[in-house]
């Protein structure tokens, strides 16, 4: 409980630093990297290691081909504790956060091992491979979502809007891929 606690205060304090424009800037690098976190855990990131890049558990790192180097201290962030509820109607149980607790993330500055393979984003150019619109739209089908065509602010070729069950992609570019793919 002392480990959540800290972490909370940690919170608290990196919460209190975006007063300041370095803050926001750093929250704003932070966030860009670590998309998949959540604003709280990009905050505590951020603030315990601010040039971090690319985290991961220690699990995670061995998985991948790397380790975590003897003495490093490691990133706390507040992982949900998930539990099941069975429903009344015998259906699938509801998966329901019943509390936080604290685990530890490493940067990969703070491993050694096999290099972490980039996977550059680029806009593509051209006709785009036979069948994408289709594999698209039906991957987006399946999900549950919608697709829609947007203009999109700070060059973003897409996104999931998971709020508003749709993935949303940028007008193509005068001769760019996936121009008739469909909303």
């Amino acid at each position: 409980m002392a480990q959540t606690d800290r972490a909370r205060r940690l919170l608290e304090e990196s919460v209190a630093d975006l007063a300041s424009s370095e803050g926001w800037t750093r929250y704003l690098e932070s966030r860009s990297r670590f998309h998949s976190y959540s604003f709280g855990n990009v905050m505590l990131i951020a603030f315990q290691r601010p040039g971090a890049t690319r985290v991961a558990g220690y699990r995670k790192w061995q998985e991948l081909g790397r380790q975590v180097r003897k003495g490093e201290r490691g990133i706390s962030i507040l992982a949900p504790m998930v539990r099941k509820v069975d429903r009344d109607d015998g259906t699938e149980p509801d998966r329901v956060v019943s509390g936080f607790r604290t685990v530890s993330v490493f940067d990969v500055s703070q491993t050694d091992g096999e290099p972490i393979p980039e996977h550059p984003c680029r806009v593509l150019t051209g006709d785009g491979p036979e069948g994408l619109e289709a594999a698209l739209l039906a991957h987006a089908a399946a999900e549950g979502l919608t697709v829609a065509t947007e203009t999109i602010r700070g060059g973003a070729n897409g996104f999931i809007d998971r709020a508003g069950r749709r993935i949303v992609r940028r007008p193509p570019r005068r001769g760019g891929a996936l121009q008739n793919l469909g909303a």
